[in-house]
Parts: structure tokens; C-alpha cells; sequence
């Protein structure tokens, strides 16, 4: 479906129109500033994810045009070239990242945020996507509304679309006998080519190089949710310590995630394999144990064990496992 044909196109393309329409009619009567637009943050153009419960809160600031700054002018600019590209993007039925708007992150979330204030919208409604770090390996497809589709092949990286929704579908490739498939989340970059390598099983293996962003979290849930007469088994490989935890608890809200390792008591108590927890390691758990939403009773016990033994151990740590990462996989999977 194109931009044009969704209502929430739409009804931006026109806020666009009429904001641009707008602000070079004062420019043009020498007005000082651009009148705050009444157009609030909706729930017919708002996406459900994207949602701040804080935004109506928010006090309306208006954008001042001309500034007596030399750089008002430049801010000017700024905003129209954007609001010209959102509008290509929105005709064309693109989307872009905000590393595509601007390439400094600060700059890029001042200018969207205030013209999602301006036109009463979300980020997402104006075309504009987060970038990803996720990256995936495995045999499946993804297929896009419009009808685009991404390949991804077992034993090759493929990038995560930075635009992956709920409204996509993931096909997982399954043989007659098909006795499931092992959705693999791990943290870090390395490990994810290390079993790459390894090429064990039929592994889907996914990652986001350290804190999930939306793109992977969506994926995760897709894969999920997805049908297979075998059923999908959702995996994740973690290091143990406070950070990993979190990170696990992270993908937990988009999706349950059986935590497959690693844990401290699994390894003999050897300098290569332990790690006594750093200071800010130990303020961490201590935060996530007081954190006003609901931890794990798994959660809870491995942390505390963290802060009683004061150790940490990290995916590394299977490197020496008998027989390497591969075996210690292959034994927590049971494969």
C-alpha cells in the first residue's frame, strides 16, 4: 500500500501543505514568529508504539522566524528542506532514517521532533525510521505490505530493515519432516559471527550488537509469532552480568525470551572465565532490583547471586567450554 492510499498519509501531506503555506506567508509580512500550530499529537495519526504519554503535557513552543541569530536563517532552511524530502518520501511511499536527514543524532531529533509538534504527528507517520544495528542469519524470507521482500540466508549476514513493522511477515523455510526452528538472540557482534562460522544446526541467529532497537525487537516478535509445524523456540545467549540481564529483560517486554546462558555457576571459578563486577556493574543490579516495574524471580536470583559472589562471566566464557561455543550450544539446546 503507498502512502497515498493510507489515510495518515494523507492527512500529513496535507499538514505539510498547510504549514509551508503558513510559514512563507508571515516570512513574507516580516511577522516574527511562526504561530504555534494547533494540530496536537493524535490517536488517528499517532502509531500504538509510538505514543508519548508525556507529549500532551508538553507546553506548545512556537518556532521563531526570523531569529535575531545569524543561524535563524540557516534553521529556516533546515526545516523546509526537510519538510520537502518528507514530502517526496511520503508521495514516493519511501521511508528514510534520521541518519538521513542529518548526519549528527542531536540535530537530526531537534528538527523531527519539532515538525511532528508542528504538524501534530509521530516520527513514524512522517516517514522517518531509526536506524538499526540488527543483523540476521538464517533461512526465511521477509515480505513488506507493499510486497518488497528480504532473503536472508543461513550462514550470511543480512541487515535488519530499519522500516520492519507488525503488518510484515516472516516465512521460515520448512522440509516435511520440519521438527521446529531455534530463533538464537545474542548480544554481541562477535558472537554472532562466531556461529556464523560455526554454522550450527539451522539456527536462526539474530542480534543487535548490544541493546535491542525497535527493527530487531520487531523481528524477534515476528519470528515468534510465526507459523511452523514444529513450533519456534526463542533462545537468547547473554553475558553474565548486570548489563546482560538488562539487556535480556529489554527484548523480555517485546517477547518472551528463554534465557539460555550464560551463568557464572556453569564455569569453574578460573581468572580466565571470572571477573570480579565493577563498580558501576554493581550500581546496575542494585537499580534493576529496585526498579519500580516487576522483575523476574530468574532475574531477581541471578543478580543477587552476581552481588553475593561478586563475579561476572561473559559469552567468552563458552570459548573454553569442552568442545568450544558449538558444544556448549549444543548442549543447552539439547540438539
Amino acid at each position: 500500500m503507498s502512502a497515498l492510499q493510507d489515510s495518515d498519509g494523507v492527512l500529513v501531506l496535507a499538514r505539510i501543505d498547510a504549514l509551508v503555506a503558513d510559514l512563507l506567508h508571515q516570512l513574507a509580512d516580516q511577522l516574527d514568529a511562526v504561530r504555534p500550530a494547533p494540530l496536537r499529537i493524535s490517536s488517528t495519526v499517532a502509531e500504538p508504539g509510538e505514543r508519548d504519554a508525556d507529549a500532551a503535557q508538553r507546553k506548545a513552543r512556537p518556532v521563531m522566524f526570523p531569529t535575531r541569530a545569524s543561524s535563524g536563517v540557516r534553521r529556516f532552511a533546515q526545516y523546509v528542506r526537510v519538510l520537502e524530502v518528507v514530502q517526496a518520501n511520503l508521495l514516493a511511499g519511501r521511508t528514510m532514517t534520521k541518519r538521513e536527514v542529518f548526519n549528527t543524532q542531536r540535530a537530526s531529533d531537534l528538527v523531527v521532533e519539532r515538525l511532528g509538534q508542528l504538524l501534530g504527528c509521530t516520527r513514524g507517520s512522517l516517514g522517518i525510521v531509526a536506524s538499526t544495528r540488527g543483523l540476521v542469519s538464517g533461512s526465511m524470507h521477509l515480505r513488506s505490505p507493499d510486497g518488497r521482500s528480504v532473503h536472508s540466508v543461513r550462514g550470511e549476514t543480512q541487515r535488519i530493515p530499519a522500516d520492519i513493522g507488525a503488518a510484515w511477515t516472516v516465512h521460515l523455510t520448512c522440509p516435511e519432516d520440519c521438527r521446529g526452528h531455534v530463533v538464537l538472540v545474542v548480544e554481541k557482534a562477535c558472537v554472532f559471527q562466531r556461529l556464523l562460522d560455526l554454522q550450527i544446526g539451522s539456527l536462526i541467529v539474530v542480534t543487535a550488537c548490544g541493546y535491542a532497537d525497535t527493527a530487531t525487537l520487531q523481528l524477534v516478535r515476528l519470528l515468534a509469532a510465526s507459523p511452523c509445524p514444529g513450533g519456534v523456540r526463542v533462545c537468547g545467549l547473554f553475558d553474565g552480568d548486570p548489563y546482560g540481564v538488562d539487556i535480556h529483560m529489554h527484548y523480555c517486554a517485546a517477547t518472551p525470551i528463554e534465557w539460555l546462558g550464560v551463568d557464572a555457576d556453569e564455569f569453574d571459578l578460573a581468572p580466565h572465565t571470572h571477573t570480579a563486577l565493577r563498580a558501576d556493574e554493581r550500581t546496575k543490579a542494585m537499580r534493576l532490583l529496585r526498579h519500580p516495574s516487576p522483575v523476574r524471580e530468574t532475574h531477581r536470583r541471578r543478580l543477587t547471586s552476581m552481588l553475593l559472589d561478586g563475579y561476572k562471566v561473559q559469552i567468552d566464557a563458552a570459548y573454553n567450554w569442552t568442545g568450544g561455543l558449538g558444544a556448549y550450544l549444543q548442549h543447552k539446546l539439547e540438539l
